[in-house]
């Protein structure tokens, strides 16, 4: 587990229940901390800090709040909760240097098959070689191009691009598909796809892909609980693990979905038309369409904010990740607000001049850290 899954999962345990699985990952994690393993869970130092920081402050939080509301139940589930946080909490804080990996803050990262992370940078071209020796892909910081080897293998080897906040990241895969990523998101994709298998990949929070034709290799894209049947095109997928809800966005072509859980169960496939988005309820596992106006949903390619009718929780959330900043929401009853609003390549200041301007937003801007009052 990465210090961005241990976070993610920290903040959804205090807001409210995990799921099974979860809880089980996190249970894992606390395990291999109390072996004292060497594997590296965490970027750096300041990460470590960070995070910290985010898991008391938000248990103290819920701490009050149950206080106030549940003061006789804390011998039920509200204690055993607390329990398991501050178990996992204490030997996090327990975690030897030894742990921290030397990976630069805010680096943009490629995971080879045995482990090994590479980071791209935006001075040095970076070449990926595979067993033989040979050179399979080449790149930096800004984009990774994956060649089409004539040797043929009869295994499929992973690698993984991670892109942490404030970033975007193009990626070329060996048939030609191209993937642009978005800040904090990541891709676990084949480096070269074989003859008679589909053509598979995972993506962790949101990407726009334009997959080439291949109609002998039907080209599957899997989310959280997911699929994604491509038949030639260009989407946007929007499936970060804090949202209830996963969002494909097609521009072009055609698109077929159906959930993980329910793998063809009653041979249903949702097929998707150009113009439409469709909406995956994770919980319930329901798949909703709708007409959209397509470019708000791919305006992050270049470097713009544009929010329609959404939650001001999830655009605070869309903030962090393209800025790279914290904020933090003092004033609740804006949180099940919706907004409509739209930002071109301006600074994190001045869309908080503007939600101040014609919202009343009142907030501090402190470092990376944005307080909303």
């Amino acid at each position: 587990m990465q210090e961005k899954e241990f976070r993610i999962l920290m903040e959804k345990s205090i807001k409210g229940p995990l799921t099974k699985e979860e809880q089980l990952t996190l249970e894992r994690f606390q395990q291999r901390l109390a072996a004292n393993t060497k594997e590296v869970y965490f970027e750096n130092e300041l990460y470590k800090t960070q995070i910290k920081e985010t898991m008391w402050t938000g248990i103290n939080k819920q701490i009050k709040t149950s206080a106030r509301i549940r003061v006789r139940n804390i011998g039920g589930s509200v204690a055993a909760v607390f329990i398991g946080l501050w178990v996992i909490g204490y030997i996090f804080l327990q975690v030897d240097e030894s742990l921290v990996n030397s990976t630069p803050l805010n680096a943009i990262t490629l995971e080879l098959e045995d482990g090994t992370i590479k980071v791209l940078e935006e001075t040095k071209d970076i070449a990926v070689v595979n067993k033989r020796g040979q050179v399979i892909g080449k790149g930096t910081n800004k984009q990774l191009i994956y060649e089409k080897t004539k040797n043929i293998s009869k295994e499929l080897i992973y690698n993984i691009i991670t892109v942490p906040y404030g970033k975007t990241f193009e990626l070329q895969l060996s048939d030609g598909t191209k993937a642009h990523l978005n800040a904090g998101s990541s891709i676990k994709f084949p480096t070269q796809f074989i003859k008679g298998i589909d053509r598979q990949v995972y993506v962790y929070g949101e990407a726009f892909l334009e997959v080439s034709k291949d109609s002998l290799h039907p080209f599957i894209v899997h989310t959280h609980n997911l699929n994604v049947q491509v038949f030639g095109t260009k989407f946007n997928v929007h499936a970060y693990p804090e949202d209830d809800i996963s969002e494909i966005v097609l521009i072009e072509g055609s698109v077929g979905l159906y959930p993980q859980v329910d793998v063809d169960s009653s041979g249903t496939i949702t097929m998707l038309e150009p113009g439409y988005k469709a909406n995956f309820d994770r919980k319930y596992k329901e798949i909703t369409k709708e007409a959209v106006i397509t470019e708000v949903y791919t305006s992050w390619m270049k470097g713009e904010s544009v929010f329609r009718n959404m939650l001001f929780d999830n655009m605070l959330k869309k903030l962090e990740r393209h800025y790279n900043v914290t904020i933090i929401n003092n004033n609740k009853e804006l949180s099940r607000q919706r907004f409509n609003a739209s930002f071109g390549t301006v600074t994190i200041d001045r869309i908080f001049e503007n939600l101040s301007t014609y919202h009343g937003i009142q907030y501090e801007i402190n470092g990376s850290t944005i307080t909303i009052k």
